[in-house]
């Protein structure tokens, strides 16, 4: 995950370029051929851009500091229902790019990390934490590798419990019997 560039815009920059409602920025006055009193951005990318003075800013970006929030270095802002196009202020938050990670992986598809594995003929169980596979094991239904993936979603909610194998691989302990 690359790491978004800096914002050199202060918030009262922000606030005098554009009016907050609804989860959207709106333009306050005509700049460079822009219409008043419109919605600013567009839907060019997997986010909602602003180009402002020469340069492309990610609109939930702007939204935070709009609203007096401060960027913290080594945090991305995450969006809580995980559509990337609703920035109400109400649905950001700001996370370690690596619970942003697990999130995501987990709020898009719960079973995603469920895989048929062909050399043992077994559903394996898998999730990506830390930019790293963690193997939860190989299981002969996929209800029950489906079982522990959940178990262990469930656990990390409630702590942060993993060892290494010793081969510099992470396993969890005791979350599944296979």
């Amino acid at each position: 995950m690359a790491k978004p560039k800096p914002i050199e815009l202060t918030t009262e920059e922000i606030r005098t370029t554009w009016d907050y409602r609804d989860g959207e920025l709106w333009w306050k006055e005509r700049k460079n051929g822009r219409m008043m009193d419109r919605p600013a951005g567009s839907f060019a990318s997997k986010y909602r851009q602003i180009e402002f003075n020469g340069r492309l800013y990610q609109m939930h970006r702007l939204i935070w500091l709009w609203h007096d929030k401060e960027l913290v270095d080594g945090l991305v802002i995450d969006h809580i229902d995980s559509n990337r196009f609703n920035n109400r202020i109400e649905n950001l938050q700001q996370i370690s790019p690596g619970d942003n990670v697990r999130r995501s992986e987990y709020v898009k598809n719960p079973k995603g990390g469920v895989y048929f594995h062909k050399v043992s003929q077994k559903w394996r169980a898998k999730v990506c934490r830390n930019y790293k596979d963690i193997h939860l094991g190989l299981f002969q239904t996929r209800e029950e590798a489906v079982e522990c993936l959940e178990n262990y979603h469930d656990e990390q909610t409630r702590s942060d419990s993993s060892t290494s194998d010793g081969a510099g691989r992470e396993t969890s302990e005791a979350l599944c019997v296979n």
